[in-house]
């Protein structure tokens, strides 16, 4: 089985989002530390919930929930690769370990385009997407 990169897993939920609803929106995305499961919430006709997930051997799942999902989009493809954001982590936060990074669109000031967040043990790093800043927020 071929090892898809997190871009490629994200484009496979795409891809099956629009054939629940064509005009499926992207919210956001999840990912373990182990890359097992990669998870894409969208939004779809009359407030319906799509969430796609793709799991290690690139199988795809599929469910509709008849609520709707409350975050703002994502423009995608970022200009920003979750590789590139990954390094930008790495270098400021050297040997940091983290159990999930999501990929979101901020609603904070000043921040409100999209970023990497990536849970580690004192709190989130957050790469944000338009800048390439890197800060921790501590719990």
């Amino acid at each position: 089985m071929e090892f898809l990169s997190f871009e490629m897993r994200v484009q496979l939920a795409v891809g099956a989002a629009l054939e629940v609803d064509p005009k499926a929106v992207l919210h956001e995305v999840t990912m373990h530390s182990d890359y097992a499961c990669l998870r894409c919430v969208f939004s779809g006709k009359n407030g319906e919930t799509i969430t796609v997930k793709v799991d290690q051997d690139n199988e795809v799942y599929v469910r509709t929930n008849s609520w709707a999902w409350e975050a703002l989009p994502i423009e995608w493809p970022t200009s920003l690769s979750y590789s590139q954001a990954r390094s930008l982590f790495d270098e400021k936060f050297p040997k940091t370990s983290w159990s999930t990074v999501v990929l979101r669109k901020s609603s904070q000031e000043p921040h409100l385009g999209s970023e990497y967040v990536f849970t580690v043990a004192k709190g989130v790093v957050v790469v944000d997407i338009p800048t390439n800043k890197v800060y921790m927020l501590s719990r």
